[in-house]
């Protein structure tokens, strides 16, 4: 649900002087363009074209003190705030209760499934093609230590969605198999084989009582929908849905969140010891860390490493006018996705919950480092 193009529709006038005593002079500043008749996307956009950067976190609020103290007729509103004090409770959890082989030719199975459909990945694809790799699936009980499937496989091309449980990752060491990593619920593998045909690359084993959705396309059915340049767009689509689903700061923001932050940006590889950008270098967007690792770089002192799902260069779109504020390295080959400046701040205008979540995050991270920063100018910012 957006509120951001929505007029806001208020019960008085004009605020009470009461209840503007309980706001900063910043949200004061906002109240006056909302009030004016200013949505939040014209508010955030009229800034940005003026040359100010918005506070995000104190709009937020401002919005948020609204609702709480009933100053608005707008029920998207209360609707917006009600659904994300409640997203955490509620975020996919009835998708993990089937049990049952799907019933291909059921109506019910249809129904069934209308909470599968909004899984991250399905929710990426044509809804018509989603649909119909659902008729082709089945859901499977998997004990403790049992093969879900096998490096090498060239025969499969079946994806794998894990919806309950745990399972491990491993690829082949020198001498023995080798732990790569964990996935966890909603979480997504086998997409190179589904998708490209290529042999599977490592063996995944539950590690606990787990339940899996496998998606077995036919050969036909995949090169009739999907051509090869589709295809590797869709897995690095995947790969940066799994970043994000795999992300501390990410996971928790809604799902029409996460799906604007997948189709926003561009894939960027680099290679091993790469500099991405430099400190006092000026701006031109944000990545997120889709595979591999980053060094972060103050003067000659690493402060921090930045790995899948985090996010690098926020802190220059919030704070610090634009210039960057540490030296980032790969520490090995790596994917990231760019999110350019101007792309970015309209991702930013058109959700407001994402965009406050980015600036805490921000935030965080600027009061950690900022032993070599230069505080920020206070409001309003120049970019």
């Amino acid at each position: 649900m957006h509120i951001e193009t929505e007029p806001i529709n208020f019960k008085f006038p004009t605020v009470s002087q009461m209840i503007r005593q309980k706001l900063s002079d910043l949200q004061i500043q906002y109240l006056a363009q909302l009030e004016s008749g200013s949505t939040i996307q014209e508010l955030i956009q009229n800034g940005l074209k003026n040359g100010w950067l918005v506070n995000f976190v104190e709009l937020y609020k401002l919005i948020q003190t609204l609702v709480e103290l009933n100053l608005v007729h707008n029920k998207n509103f209360y609707n917006y705030f009600s659904e994300l004090k409640g997203h955490s409770e509620n975020s996919v959890k009835k998708t993990q209760t089937l049990s049952s082989p799907v019933k291909k030719s059921s109506d019910e199975y249809k129904k069934e499934f209308k909470e599968l459909i909004k899984l991250p990945f399905l929710r990426s694809l044509d809804s018509n093609i989603a649909m119909k790799l659902l008729e082709e699936s089945t859901i499977v009980d998997f004990p403790p230590e049992s093969l879900i499937c096998k490096k090498d496989d060239v025969f499969s091309r079946s994806l794998y969605i894990l919806l309950e449980g745990e399972a491990a990752i491993y690829g082949q060491g020198e001498h023995t198999k080798r732990f790569v990593s964990l996935l966890k619920p909603n979480n997504v593998f086998g997409e190179m084989g589904f998708f490209l045909g290529v042999p599977r690359t490592a063996d995944i084993v539950a590690v606990r009582q787990s339940k899996v959705l496998i998606i077995t396309g036919s050969t036909d059915f995949i090169e009739k929908n999907l051509n090869m340049d589709k295809a590797e767009h869709l897995v690095h689509r995947f790969w940066i849905q799994q970043a994000l689903l795999n992300s501390e700061i990410f996971k928790s923001i809604p799902s029409e969140s996460l799906d604007e932050l997948t189709f926003g940006g561009q894939i960027v590889r680099t290679l091993e010891n790469q500099i991405l950008f430099n400190e006092n270098d000026m701006t031109n967007g944000a990545y997120i860390v889709v595979q591999g690792q980053f060094s972060v770089s103050i003067g000659n002192k690493v402060v921090a490493k930045i790995s899948q799902g985090q996010m690098i260069g926020e802190i220059s779109l919030f704070k610090t006018q634009g210039k960057r504020t540490a030296t980032v390295v790969a520490d090995k080959d790596s994917v990231l996705m760019h999110i350019t400046l101007q792309k970015f701040y309209y991702l930013m205008s058109q959700n407001l919950y994402l965009a406050k979540t980015l600036q805490d995050l921000s935030q965080a991270r600027f009061e950690k480092n900022k032993g070599g920063i230069t505080p920020p100018p206070s409001f309003p910012q120049k970019k």
